[in-house]
Order: structure tokens, then C-alpha cells, then sequence
């Protein structure tokens, strides 16, 4: 009889705390949101103007007069996936009543430019707009017409990017119909010319051993194009 009453007092207690939980659950489904918040995880440089993710989280309204229960957090998270400068996304709701989200921006690697205007190309080979909040100091690229073209710069870009020296000395990228590549860099705005964008490794080496050799003997001015197609040499072309 004593473990009857037992297990009766077990449940007893089970469903008082399921009723309780229940009961402070939905106070707090009633309750209104207390602020919002947003995050980026890679804020560096803000692509995305935070008052555009703080709209969407607000349904563009003034005030935050609504109730957590109304809160469509999947709905929020999506609209925020589908800005053009977001990478990825969290929507969550804190046990306070704040309605936050972390975002990761997309990353731009390069500007193509166009005769009718231009676009950022992604991390991902993936073409961004603009943003009129931030201007990326990247390379200018050019002749990056479709996908194929992408797929025979983006090995350059992202060694470009990798690799200090390369990402404050090219300035220009040029993409031609054979697949050939091109650079313009700041050193005396020489040409670099890579063709394939293969053994970039050692294609920056030669490049930069040139530069400091140049540069050392007082010599970088005379010198307009560099050309590293060759294995295991540099062809310099004087002004």
C-alpha cells in the first residue's frame, strides 16, 4: 500500500510541474517581445545595412507591440536568407523576450566590371550586387562573362586573397576568350601576364622575387610587362 501511495504522489508531482510549465509557458507566449537584436558574425565591414535586418525582424513597424506567440521565427529567418548580401542566418527568441539574429554576410573577392555597371563575385563564385553601405577594396575583374569564365578566375581570386602581398598589389584582372588571365599591378602599374591560372604558387613567387630584385636595384621603372608563363623564368618587357 506505502508504494501505491508512492508512485500516486510521483505522478501527483509529475503533472503538477506539467501544469505549471504548461501555465508559464503560455503567460509567457502572451507576453510582448522586449527589444530586438542584431548580430553579425563577420561584421568587419557591413555590407548589409543593419536597419534592413532589423526591418524584417519588425515587419517594418515602428513599435514592437507583439506578442512572442505571433512570432514566426522560420518565416523571419527565411526572409533574412533571401537578402542578396546574406550568407546565413539564426532567428531565436531569448527566454526574456528578445527577439535576436546572427548573420553572416556573404564575402565579395572581386568586382566585374561591365559596360553596363558591375557586381561583386563571392568566396563561393556566387555574383552579390553592390552595397551602398560599404565599397570592398577588391580587385577590379574583367571579361567574366558566364560560368565557365568564373570557374578560370575563381582559383586566382581566392589565391589573391590568401596571400597578402597579392591582395594589396593587384588591382586588375583581365579574363580573355582562351582562358588566358592578365593582372595590372600597383608596383609602376605593370602588366603581369599569368595565362592559365595554374602553379599560382609558384607564379607569385617569381612575381615577387621580381619586384623586390627591381626594386632593390633601383630598376622597377624600366620594366612594363612581366610575363610568368614560362617554368622556371621571368620575360620582362622594357618601357
Amino acid at each position: 500500500m506505502k508504494s501505491k501511495w508512492q508512485i500516486l504522489r510521483i505522478f501527483l508531482l509529475i503533472g503538477l510541474a506539467a501544469f505549471l510549465f504548461s501555465f508559464s509557458n503560455k503567460r509567457n507566449q502572451e507576453r510582448k517581445l522586449s527589444s530586438v537584436q542584431v548580430g553579425f558574425t563577420n561584421p568587419e565591414h557591413l555590407y548589409v545595412a543593419m536597419g534592413s535586418i532589423h526591418n524584417i525582424l519588425t515587419n517594418d513597424a515602428d513599435t514592437l507591440d507583439v506578442k512572442i506567440h505571433d512570432v514566426q521565427l522560420k518565416d523571419m529567418e527565411q526572409k533574412i536568407l533571401e537578402h542578396p548580401m546574406v550568407a546565413d542566418a539564426e532567428v531565436f527568441m531569448t527566454i526574456d523576450g528578445v527577439l535576436s539574429a546572427e548573420v553572416t554576410q556573404r564575402t565579395p573577392i572581386g568586382r566585374c566590371m561591365y559596360n553596363d555597371g558591375a557586381k561583386y563575385i563571392d568566396e563561393l563564385g556566387v555574383f552579390m550586387p553592390l552595397s551602398s553601405n560599404y565599397s570592398a577594396r577588391v580587385p577590379l575583374v574583367y571579361g567574366v562573362e558566364d560560368s565557365l569564365s568564373v570557374a578560370e578566375v575563381m582559383p586566382l581570386l581566392l589565391a589573391i586573397r590568401k596571400d597578402e602581398f597579392m591582395q594589396q598589389s593587384v588591382v586588375t584582372i583581365s579574363h580573355n576568350n582562351k582562358g588566358n588571365v592578365s593582372l595590372q599591378v600597383r608596383q609602376n602599374n605593370m602588366e603581369v601576364m599569368l595565362g592559365k591560372t595554374d602553379n599560382l604558387e609558384d607564379k607569385f613567387r617569381k612575381l615577387k622575387g621580381f619586384i623586390k630584385y627591381t626594386k632593390d636595384e633601383n630598376i622597377l621603372e624600366d620594366y612594363k610587362i612581366i610575363n610568368l608563363q614560362y617554368e622556371d623564368q621571368v620575360v620582362a618587357t622594357k618601357r
